[in-house]
């Protein structure tokens, strides 16, 4: 299935700024599962913007602004075909064996998922007698977060660590992820964060994302990921953004959403039919991807008990959310700073 997709990224400020850099983890990933045909990348007003990729394989785009501006607005556009129509079939070979560095990286804590006594409680029971188990062990692991935590808004932020998480047992797809990678890691399976957006199986109206941010910075204004409403903390005469918030809406937050029961254990979840995700679309989404013996990388998608398909389009990789926010940069100037993001994925077939 090919789909198109649209991400709008715009910064609106109260007074005129200079010297502003962002770093946009915005896609194209293209694997064994997805091939971007196309993909374009327009920012206004006018700016240097560099290509390059980082150490998990994603490809960024560094964007540098340094007259003086009021506001930057990136495009990116593309179409891209996802192929991975039915996730439990077995690849036509072999699944590559992970190297000793990414064996290191979605095995070990990482920032925001350290080893804590209770995801090893949790995930013994589910510790595969054999290799070839791993694959089902990870579904009910899935099922299991999805079952035992309850989907709320504004109770955290891209700063939430997994034994805040425990302790609530409420959060967003974030906080899901988090949760299955640790899960995963604790009993020996390597898994790691995605970023990207969930398919909408029809038209919808596009859906606005926006907050203004208040105060004045004398210095620089650093933010992080498509954030507004996340942690703030002050340093200096520097203020420090983190979170791919939007107006207290952390990642794949959506202005509204409808509960949903699963199915039982985690099944395809495509981009058409009674099996599609009910959480996710109009902004972007987080999920997990696991590495088992016999499917190789695999996504499982814990805020909507499925194993991703067709209708998972992937932005980045990571050990976790801090590697890969969709932007973060600095700014300098005297001026309040107002974001807005608008996400359309929409099958093209």
């Amino acid at each position: 299935m090919r789909v198109a997709l649209t991400h709008t990224t715009r910064l609106d400020y109260s007074a005129d700024v200079v010297e502003a850099v962002m770093d946009m983890r915005v896609g194209p990933l293209s694997d064994a599962h997805q091939r971007w045909e196309i993909y374009e990348i327009a920012v206004t007003p006018s700016a240097s913007v560099r290509r390059y990729g980082d150490g998990f394989g994603n490809v960024a785009h560094l964007v540098t602004i340094s007259r003086a501006h009021r506001y930057v607005e990136v495009i990116t556009r593309g179409q891209v075909d996802v192929l991975l129509e039915d996730p439990f079939a077995l690849p036509a070979g072999p699944a590559r064996p992970l190297t000793p560095s990414e064996l290191y990286d979605y095995l070990s804590p990482s920032a925001l998922i350290p080893r804590v006594a209770e995801l090893d409680a949790l995930a013994a029971p589910h510790r595969p007698d054999v290799p070839q188990g791993a694959f089902e062990a990870v579904q009910h692991l899935m099922t299991e977060v999805y079952r035992s935590f309850t989907y709320r808004k504004d109770v955290t932020t891209v700063a939430t660590t997994v034994p805040e998480v425990l302790k609530g047992r409420t959060g967003v797809c974030q906080d899901f992820a988090h949760v299955l990678i640790g899960l995963c890691r604790a009993i020996d399976i390597p898994a790691r964060y995605v970023s990207g957006y969930i398919v909408a199986d029809q038209p919808r109206p596009v859906q606005r994302q926006s907050q203004s941010e208040g105060g004045r910075d004398d210095g620089a204004v650093q933010r992080q990921s498509q954030s507004l409403g996340g942690m703030t903390q002050t340093l200096g005469g520097m203020t420090q953004r983190q979170g791919q918030t939007l107006g207290g809406m952390t990642q794949g937050q959506t202005l509204g959403h409808t509960a949903w029961q699963p199915p039982g254990l985690g099944t395809s979840g495509d981009a058409e039919g009674p099996n599609a995700p009910r959480r996710g679309t109009g902004a972007s989404h987080a999920w997990v991807e696991a590495y088992t013996p016999t499917h190789g990388w695999r996504g499982f998608d814990p805020t909507n008990n499925l194993v991703a398909s067709t209708s998972h389009v992937k932005m980045g990789i990571g050990r976790d959310y801090t590697d890969i926010p969709p932007s973060r940069g600095t700014f300098r100037g005297q001026a309040e700073e107002h974001l807005t993001v608008e996400v359309v994925a929409l099958p093209m077939e």
